[in-house]
């Protein structure tokens, strides 16, 4: 009987694995009208323990979960049912699993690295974490052949400190690792060891023979961190009341109960609004901007708490009592001026205007002493990067010049303006034939600024 039942196709522990199974795929597709659908397409999926495995790994990883997840008794049990043949791995096992797995995307990113044609640009930071540990991340930006952005973290390790021969030696350090020697820009912050660390990495650029002008352009200050400084600068004028608002929001998000307590006055003072207010994060002041937005809405609950509920105003005594309505006016008033900065922050990632709207902006920010020294050395600037990558090519086609030759008029050369159209006379002499450009960055320049819509992609145009 053993030896029957061993051999027996029939029995359910027999049964052929590599039987494929007919199963359903969804994909997108898109119309000829444009339109994009999602349509169910068939394939033969058969038993593969080890793919299993490395997906099981990628779900690990994607949502952070941590290795023990797979010895849970929930997971087994689905397992069990869902794939009868799966073995689930050991918490030790799938720990391999994701190390192979992140050792096998690293080589495929250094092979990419290593045929990519375009420069790469880095941003960097540092801090200290709770535990007091120092830790940095290193990200790579770059555009591929087919003109696609990429970010990839290709560092996060902890540093002995925030010196500046630190954070230049590590990322050095990284760089050689992978292989990467056509640095275009690295963006950091505004602290000063950031200065001696680029300092340090333009001398080991400019060794490496991989730098643009002498890496006279390598260092580049993160605007959205200036921006920063500045908001946190002006904070300080209203630093008290925006600090009992943030008590207020963390009292009632502390406990079920004290969030039950505050929907309570929301539904007395009839506020129609579905989501609640949000806790900052101290150090992130655009996240102070979202707390204090949404804190506005339940000015009259936050007023109800204050009447009713003891224990609340008990506990602001801490922080000099609950947000009055001299405190509440102030974050009003401070609101609007905000928003703009919060607005600046996230046009900083996709705005990209011509030269003539930089100069533009330039000469109302600056009186003309400033201004146009500014400006002049912005357009040397592109020139200088323009030429440097021009050498590199081979040389174009000189552009072929046109002039106009003005006929002859027996009134001493006045031309008669009445009936004529001046607007047209002067696109088709001045815009059309314009000459005046000698490069293609010239003619780019004065080409007009393209409207920005939402689905505006620079990369694409």
């Amino acid at each position: 009987m053993k030896r029957h039942t061993e051999r027996c196709k029939k029995a359910p522990f027999n049964l052929e694995k590599t039987q494929t199974i007919l199963d359903f795929e969804s994909k997108t597709k898109c119309n000829a009208d444009g339109t994009i659908e999602t349509v169910s397409v068939p394939k033969l999926w058969r038993f593969d323990q080890e793919k299993i495995r490395e997906a099981l790994a990628k779900m690990v990883i994607l949502d952070e979960l941590p290795f023990s997840f797979v010895e849970r008794e929930g997971f087994r049990m689905f397992c069990k049912i869902a794939i009868p043949d799966f073995i689930p791995p050991s918490r030790t096992s799938i720990t391999r699993d994701c190390y192979a797995l992140f050792i096998e995307k690293r080589r495929t990113l250094k092979n990419f690295f290593k045929n990519l044609s375009s420069r790469v640009c880095l941003t960097t930071d540092t801090w200290t974490s709770a535990q007091n540990l120092s830790y940095m991340c290193l990200t790579a930006h770059f555009i591929d052949d087919t003109w696609k952005l990429h970010k990839m973290i290709i560092n996060f390790c902890p540093i002995a400190g925030h010196s500046g021969e630190l954070i230049g030696r590590a990322v050095e350090k990284c760089l050689l690792e992978w292989g990467l020697k056509r640095i275009l820009t690295v963006t950091v912050d505004n602290a000063s060891s950031n200065d001696l660390a680029v300092k340090y990495l333009k001398q080991i650029v400019n060794l490496w023979d991989g730098s643009v002008l002498d890496a006279q352009f390598l260092h580049m200050r993160c605007a959205a961190h200036i921006l920063n400084l500045v908001v946190k600068d002006g904070l300080k004028d209203v630093d008290n009341s925006v600090m009992k608002v943030r008590a207020a929001v963390k009292y009632v998000r502390s406990s079920p109960a004290r969030l039950q307590k505050f929907r309570s006055c929301i539904e007395e003072e009839n506020i129609n609004k579905k989501s609640l207010v949000c806790l900052d994060i101290e150090t992130r002041w655009n996240s102070t901007y979202c707390m204090l937005k949404s804190a506005l809405v339940f000015i009259k609950a936050f007023k109800n708490m204050k009447t009713k509920c003891i224990p609340y105003t008990k506990e602001l005594r801490k922080v000099g009592g609950p947000p009055d309505d001299e405190d509440w006016d102030k974050v009003t008033a401070f609101l609007p001026f905000l928003e703009i900065f919060y607005e600046a922050t996230l046009s900083f990632s996709g705005s990209r205007h011509k030269l003539r709207y930089v100069e533009w902006i330039v000469r109302r920010s600056y009186d003309p002493s400033n201004s146009f020294p500014l400006c002049h050395r912005i357009k040397e600037t592109l020139t200088s990067l323009f030429e440097f990558y021009a050498s590199s090519q081979p040389p174009a086609s000189q552009m072929k010049s046109s002039s106009i030759e003005s006929s002859g008029h027996g009134d001493g050369g006045i031309r008669k303006l009445k009936g004529t159209n001046l607007r047209k006379d002067f696109v088709n002499e001045v815009e059309l034939f314009d000459t005046s450009e000698t490069t293609e960055l010239d003619k780019y320049l004065r080409d007009k600024c393209v409207r920005e819509t939402d689905d505006f992609d620079i990369l694409s145009w």
